[in-house]
């Protein structure tokens, strides 16, 4: 399901509108520009989130600060660097 509040503040910052509910129905558009529809929104989202996946992915695999620490004072920041690298490449970041 699309989140229409999200992908409005992350693809139309600049847009003014407001929602009632949940669903592109409640959406009013309050800018000049044409309001986007409802299968623009949803592939906005889709692709927004496809070109962010990765984020998530590799905050969820990445150690946390102190074990990341612990990794620095017994491999050295050089180690380090291999290990958090092995993560940002199993999750790259789309171009």
């Amino acid at each position: 399901m699309t989140d229409y509040s999200y992908i409005l503040s992350e693809v139309y910052p600049d847009a003014d509108w407001n929602m009632v509910g949940d669903d592109y129905e409640g959406l009013n558009w309050l800018s000049e520009s044409p309001k986007p529809s409802k299968a623009e929104l949803d592939q906005a989202y889709i692709d927004y989130k496809a070109a962010n996946d990765y984020k998530a992915k590799r905050a969820s695999e990445y150690p946390s600060i102190e074990e990341q620490l612990d990794l620095m004072y017994h491999l050295g920041v050089a180690g380090w660097k291999i290990h958090i690298a092995s993560i940002k490449d199993k999750y790259r970041k789309p171009s």
